[in-house]
């Protein structure tokens, strides 16, 4: 089991989100990331995807991506309720 916060960003939409997640994990994977690095490129290609109302163009390439992520990308706050 690998867990990673989600990134903050100002979401426009989810359509395709979950779609992207998964995209970005198995990409991150073929690429030979741990399963914690492919996790954060998940977590983070999904929260691209959600900036942009539709399911396509809030996708960015891989190389926008690792930017992003290198650049200390915020994580957004999470609240845990039981």
């Amino acid at each position: 089991e690998t867990l990673a916060p989600c990134f903050a960003v100002e979401a426009a939409g989810a359509t395709g989100a979950g779609d992207a997640t998964i995209a970005g994990f198995l990409f991150a994977l073929s690429r030979g990331a741990t399963p914690d690095e492919a996790t954060t490129a998940a977590t983070a290609t999904g929260a691209c995807c959600v900036e942009r109302s539709d399911s396509l163009s809030g996708v960015r390439s891989w190389i926008e991506i690792e930017e992003r992520l290198a650049n200390g990308w915020e994580r957004a706050e999470t609240k845990t309720t039981l």
